[in-house]
């Protein structure tokens, strides 16, 4: 009787469950657009005139048209910088996948031009669906299922959660946010014994991440350290655990090294993307902790466990140390002095948290107080936490420290922490709703979940005054708006000269190549244009010579010509600045571009 009174009630319970999986879905989708939404103007340059608004998003483009073009998989060199050889890129083929196939699909009822433009906006899109789908998945995992709108509704108004995912963005950074995010859901999960086998999944997520990029290696160094003191700490109890995580890398790690990386350069001591060193590390890893996990029975004490597994932390580091020595220093250490000086350190978002607070204090506390609450949301919350859930909430506590933490280095890790950060606004909201509900005051339960908005980008943008300067996006800046190249599309076939930032943009908008480009390993590019720029006049005809350079261009707004000029006075942009123009240099008419162009004479002197 009792299993058949049961009955109706499980099949309830199916049904309740199926619903509340839709209206999540129906919540991911709608909350979805309405991100999109915040930059519909964005939305709006994109589909009209092709803006991009970033350099990076152009040179994935440009790096996507070579592939579909016929481009060697393994072949990364963006052969249009620094003529003649190009540059090899750090990037990899794993984003350009879902964007040449919707370029394709497509292009089956569009023509090329639209194609691409549905594909800019496709993944964007795609990938918010990912991020608010990752956020609920982990809000469940954490609170229940309850947590899971008010875990949605808050990283729709964390603006650095989601600046990442605005239309027209491909590059690499969405997928990464949204592949952080579940590879963390899936590590917090394989800490309830029973479903230990998520961490298989953790493990080839991490795989994943490292063939994208190398943006979420410090939160996966973490990571692996909190999952393996987790083992340290209970022994044999998370055997199965540490178990299915080494599988998952191992699975991992190799097959996506060798899709990835040119057979070439397997041996190449490459830093700033997936390489040996960072392949061999993760192996290792992997091959130690099974080892453990045989040898479990033989340390019965924590203290044996942990000599055991920083025998195998130390084995993968001196591995790296004695290999790949380079790989523990400063990723940027390659680039050359000078260009670091006039480049690298004046980019925004790789500046360090403390070189925002110093010019805009108001802005950094905008960007820096929701993660730190969310921080300190978990970790009280963790003071009442017991078993697998104290486990989960101290493993988020260290991801989003650590995440804080990289601010102070870069302040663009916020856009990764954020939406993990996210789930510091839970525990009260989902506590006082849980205690409403019982009293049978559901309008005070609903109230209840709105506790999440203190913890937001967006409550704090309405409590602080703004004292942000208004910065030009590289879509909007008259020198970097599609508009710009209209004329130059129409000059015959040559390599420029021109500041740093037009060089993605020259590229994907116009048949000529660039020497410079906002990119670290265009070390010789960008030497060589800002050496031209800096020296005299006559010297730098020579080094224009030398290197065969067809044009050279300049752009008011860009700033990086009037800047140089006044650090060199007797200099070639001096000269430029002030309508000294040397006679090699010939005056071109374009039309419908804010571009200064010159056609560098090499039969006059």
């Amino acid at each position: 009787m009792t299993a058949v009174a049961d009955a109706p009630r499980a099949r309830l319970d199916r049904a309740k469950t199926a619903n509340d999986h839709v209206a999540v879905g129906v919540m991911v989708v709608v909350a979805s657009i309405l991100a999109f939404g915040l930059y519909w103007a964005q939305l709006v340059a994109v589909w009209h005139s092709g803006t991009f608004f970033d350099t990076d998003d152009a040179l994935r483009m440009v790096q996507v048209r070579g592939l579909l073009a016929g481009q060697h998989w393994y072949d990364l060199t963006v052969y249009g910088l620094d003529p003649p050889a190009g540059i090899y890129m750090h990037w990899s083929r794993t984003v350009d996948v879902p964007i040449a196939l919707m370029i394709k699909v497509f292009g089956l009822f569009a023509d090329q031009a639209t194609a691409e433009k549905l594909a800019r906006l496709g993944l964007p899109f795609l990938c918010l669906l990912g991020l608010f789908s990752g956020v609920a998945w982990l809000a469940d995992t954490l609170f229940g299922r309850v947590a899971r709108v008010p875990a949605i509704a808050a990283t729709l108004l964390n603006g650095a959660a989601i600046v990442q995912f605005q239309p027209g963005r491909i590059d690499h950074h969405a997928p990464q946010i949204v592949t952080l995010v579940f590879l963390v859901g899936a590590a917090i999960l394989a800490l309830d014994l029973p479903k230990a086998r998520y961490a298989v999944l953790t493990g080839i997520l991490i795989a994943v991440s490292f063939s994208i990029s190398l943006e979420n290696l410090p939160f996966i160094a973490c990571l692996l350290g909190m999952l393996v003191a987790v083992w340290v700490w209970h022994g044999a109890a998370m055997d199965r655990m540490l178990r299915c995580l080494c599988a998952g890398l191992a699975a991992g790690l190799i097959p996506m090294f060798a899709a990835t990386v040119a057979p070439d350069r397997w041996f190449s001591p490459v830093c700033d993307a997936f390489g040996a060193a960072h392949l061999g590390a993760g192996l290792i890893f992997a091959g130690g902790c099974a080892v453990l996990v045989m040898a479990s029975a033989r340390m019965p004490s924590r203290g044996l466990r942990l000599v055991g597994a920083s025998v195998v932390a130390l084995i993968a580091l001196g591995f790296v140390a004695t290999a790949y020595p380079t790989c523990l220093h400063d990723p940027f250490a390659m680039v050359d002095p000078l260009v670091r000086e006039l480049w690298l350190s004046q980019v925004s978002e790789s500046k360090p948290l403390l070189a925002l607070a110093h010019a805009t204090p108001m802005t950094t506390l905008l960007y820096i107080v929701p993660p730190t609450l969310g921080l300190a949301g978990i970790a009280i919350a963790l003071i009442f936490g017991r078993g697998v859930a104290a486990l989960r909430m101290i493993l988020l506590v260290a991801l989003i420290a650590i995440g804080i933490a990289m601010t102070f280095w870069q302040i663009r890790v916020l856009n990764s922490v954020m939406p993990l950060a996210v789930c510091g606004a839970l525990p009260l909201a989902v506590a006082l709703h849980a205690r409403a509900t019982r009293q049978g005051r559901e309008l005070l339960a609903g109230l209840a979940l709105g506790l999440v908005f203190p913890f937001t980008a967006m409550a704090w943008a309405i409590a602080l005054p703004d004292d942000s300067a208004p910065a030009a996006r590289a879509g909007t800046d008259t020198c970097l708006a599609a508009a710009a190249f209209d004329g130059l599309r129409d000059l015959p076939p040559g390599s420029v000269v021109a500041p740093v930032d037009a060089g993605s943009f020259l590229l994907v908008h116009t048949g000529l190549t660039a020497f410079a480009g906002p990119y670290h390993r265009d070390n010789d590019g960008n030497r060589f244009m800002f050496d031209a720029f800096l020296a005299a006049p006559d010297a730098a005809y020579r080094l224009l010579a030398a290197r065969d350079a067809t044009y050279l261009m300049t752009c008011p707004s860009l700033g990086q010509t009037k800047s140089l000029a006044a650090r060199a006075p007797n200099s070639l942009a001096a000269a430029l600045e002030a309508g000294r123009i040397p006679p090699w240099l010939e005056p071109v008419m374009v039309k419908n571009t804010p571009y200064t162009v010159y056609r560098i004479r090499h039969d006059k002197n």
